[in-house]
This record gives structure tokens, sequence and C-alpha cells, in this order.
């Protein structure tokens, strides 16, 4: 419960922190916290959740300040890309080690570009409706407007980042309860596989 409040309450704050000062928006953690929330899940219940809950009250907030509609399309695809990441990390909690974690993120910033580029194209009239227009809209974007391709750099990088930190905050809290953990160097995969009781 204490991780879950935890990271709720970072949430909020960095999206805040993000809004005021806005070279923080392209570079999040929320797409690093919803896969490692589901990474986790098993180990620590409910984790997964806590994200979520951080993302939509902030985004609850941030829209009430912008005067936008509390919920809109954009919204629900943007959350659509987050609850992709959700099975990535469940199934890669099963065998988890530093490669299938580093490919687990990878694959799910990749979807959440590929997702919420391609209902900016399919809504934008500014895109042509062609293969052409599509990947437009995944390369160099809107003329005038900053590429694409840069918002997607940011976005990884933030996602490697911060997923790299979540899970060596995680696996050090595993090591010093005496669990399996990828902190313990040197043993297999199958000895690393977490098969106790899920911590509170």
């Amino acid at each position: 419960m204490l991780a879950a409040l935890s990271l709720i309450v970072f949430v909020i704050c960095y999206r805040l922190l993000a809004f005021w000062h806005g070279d923080f928006v392209n570079f999040a953690p929320a797409m690093a916290l919803v896969f490692c929330g589901a990474l986790y899940a098993g180990q620590f219940r409910r984790l997964w959740i806590a994200p979520l809950v951080g993302l939509l009250l902030s985004d609850l907030y941030l829209n009430a300040q912008y005067g936008a509609p509390l919920f809109s399309g954009s919204m629900v695809v943007i959350y659509l890309g987050y609850l992709l990441a959700l099975p990535i990390g469940f199934w890669i909690s099963r065998n988890k080690s530093w490669l299938t974690i580093l490919g687990g993120c990878l694959g799910a910033s990749v979807l959440f570009y590929v997702l919420t580029n391609t209902a900016s194209w399919a809504a934008n009239p500014a895109y042509v409706k062609s293969l052409g227009g599509w990947f437009q809209a995944l390369t160099v974007g809107v003329p005038g407007l900053p590429p694409t391709w840069m918002f997607f750099r940011s976005s990884v990088l933030s996602d490697l980042l911060f997923t790299g930190a979540f899970v060596v905050a995680m696996e050090s809290v595993l090591a010093a309860r005496g669990k399996p953990s990828l902190m313990s160097w040197g043993k297999s995969p199958s000895e690393l596989r977490e098969k106790e009781a899920p911590v509170g």
C-alpha cells in the first residue's frame, strides 16, 4: 500500500511540475510506471493500479486548468496506449530478466507511439489519409511543428530511464527481504522467478 501511494503521489507531482515547467512535458515517467506496475504486480498487490490512478487524477486537474473537457477522445487513446503496457508487464513478470525488461519497455514505448500517432493521423485534417500520410505522422509530423520522431526519441529515453530506476529500486527491496531478485548476481533465470506470496 505504501508503494502504491508513493507512486500515485510521484506521478501527480511530476505531471504538475511538467505543467508548470513545459520542458518536462515529453520526458515523463507515466509509461514506465504503468509497465513496471504490471511487472511487479505479483510481488506487490494492486501496484499496477497506482500509476493509472495518479495519471487520471493529474489529468482531471490539468484539463480543468486548461479549460478542456474532463474526458476527450485523445485522452481515451492515450489511456488505451498505457493499458497496452499492462499485458506486456504481466507476461514478462513470469520470466523476468534484464533483457526481457528492456525489450518489454521498448515494446510498450513503440506501441504507445504508433497508437497515439495513428489516432492523430486519423483525426488531423492536415494529414493525407494514405499510407504516405500515416508515415508522415510517425516521422516528420505536421510542417511548422517539431517532427514527431523527436517526441518518440524523448519518450523512449524517459521510459528507459524511469524503468531502469524503478526496477533497480524494486529489485533492491526484494533482495533486502531475502526474495529472489535480479540484484542477486550469478543466479540462473529459473532461480530468479518469483514463487513466493505477494508482499503488501
